[in-house]
């Protein structure tokens, strides 16, 4: 599968070569944070909304008291600035927000919390409203709020459906029963998509009636799906066990149809889309991967960058991603601005790296104009797990990387350079 995923990528660029400077975009790989900023304890979730970031952190852990959302002013990437915070419910798992109010569901507490947010200086709580139990995620699509929730120990979930016109007295409408344990819930126009990690699968509802959702279809996803994320009729699907990215045709809401799969790092708990790219978080391995989803049957992996521990969600706004890292207790924000497709395949026609099949060590030539540039170097294998990560030194055109004690294998050569992410396939006997 890799050697396919590489002759695509050479396709891509073949692709770009020919499109021609005035229309020709390509995605960018960031090569490392922009910025990073402390946020509270095991930071589940963050929503973004114009320059402004919401981050709710705090124990799952039953009696551990209550969380907190934070709001973060992101005008400048490089250096979010704290502006305020207000307690919410014991274990906040997820938030949402949709103008100037913030929704969080409380895993522990089993609550649906609405705040004014209005003075991010100083966040105010408005109203409460009960879940069931163990709620995971919540969607918002104008006055109307969505809650998935259910056990880890079987039986089916439940999407429930609030009323939030009145942020003080949120009230719910009505529910129907999700497949088991369900862990997410996207809202797109008159239909909410649910994954269900314990049933293997995701469910399309009719919202239109928010008194009595419908199932519509449901299609099978591979095993513990975590998250899920929409974009016009295509729907994607990141499943924790079987480290998988799945995207699925959902313009038929009674027949959801799997397109194409693609390999991720090791236990993928997050997914975001903009245009014809995704962005997925791989929790152990502590990676950002972006895939080219333009051809939705064939998704190709771009590369991968290093994030904080245990990164858990991943938002993509503009010309930034942003993630939450649940062990390293961090918001971590990445440029991912697209750049002329023109320059950057000029960079990759300039950086040869040779040979392969390579044993011992591989050379890399670099442009006569970064000979006095140190470059960071990662070598990852079929799963985009890190094997090797140095820093070849600034001492002439071509360095060396030694590959002492690498397996043999397919792998992927990313060079981080001050001009964007190139990366070269690399073979080793």
């Amino acid at each position: 599968m890799k050697s396919i995923s590489f002759f695509w990528c050479g396709l891509l660029l073949l692709a770009l070569i020919t499109t021609g400077r005035q229309t020709a975009r390509a995605q960018i790989v960031p090569t490392g944070a922009a910025s990073t900023v402390p946020t509270g304890t095991s930071p589940y979730s963050v929503a973004v909304s114009g320059p402004v970031a919401y981050v709710v952190s705090g124990s799952t852990s039953s009696g551990s008291g209550s969380g907190s959302l934070q709001v973060f002013n992101v005008t400048n990437p490089s250096a979010p600035v704290l502006l305020g915070a207000v307690a919410t419910g014991t274990g906040p798992f997820d938030v949402a927000v949709s103008g100037s109010t913030a929704y969080v569901v409380n895993y522990v507490a089993n609550t649906l919390q609405i705040f004014n947010v209005a003075s991010p200086s100083a966040p105010a709580l408005l109203g409460t409203a009960a879940t069931g139990s163990f709620p995971r995620a919540v969607a918002v699509s104008g006055s109307t709020a969505y809650v998935v929730y259910g056990s880890t120990s079987g039986g089916s979930g439940t999407l429930q459906v609030f009323n939030v016109a009145n942020p003080s007295a949120p009230v719910l409408l009505g529910a129907v029963a999700t497949g088991n344990f369900p862990l997410d819930v996207v809202v797109s126009g008159p239909m909410a998509y649910v994954v269900n990690s314990g049933s293997g699968s995701l469910q399309v509802f009719n919202v239109a009636n928010p008194s009595a959702p419908v199932l519509l279809g449901t299609a099978a996803t591979g095993i513990f799906p975590y998250s899920v994320a929409v974009s016009g009729s295509t729907a994607y699907v990141v499943n924790y066990v079987a480290n998988t990215l799945q995207i699925f045709n959902v313009a038929s809401p009674s027949a959801p149809a799997l397109l194409g799969t693609a390999a991720t790092g090791n236990f993928p708990v997050d997914v975001a889309v903009s245009g014809s790219t995704a962005y997925v978080v791989n929790s152990t391995d502590n990676t950002l991967q972006v895939f080219n989803v333009a051809n939705p049957s064939a998704p190709v992996l771009l590369g991968a960058v290093a994030t904080g521990a245990g990164p858990g969600t991943v938002i993509v706004s503009g010309p930034a991603a942003y993630v939450a890292n649940r062990v390293s207790n961090t918001l971590q924000i990445f440029n991912v601005a697209p750049i002329t497709a023109t320059n950057s395949v000029v960079l990759w026609q300039q950086v040869q790296v040779f040979p392969t099949p390579a044993s011992n060590s591989v050379s890399v030539t670099l442009p006569a104009r970064m000979r006095g540039t140190a470059i960071p170097v990662v070598l990852m294998n079929a799963l985009s797990q890190t094997v090797r990560r140095e820093t070849l030194p600034a001492v002439g055109e071509i360095r060396t990387l030694l590959l002492a004690g690498v397996a043999p294998g397919v792998y992927m050569l990313q060079l981080q350079t001050n001009e964007g992410n190139v990366s070269k396939r690399v073979v080793i006997e």
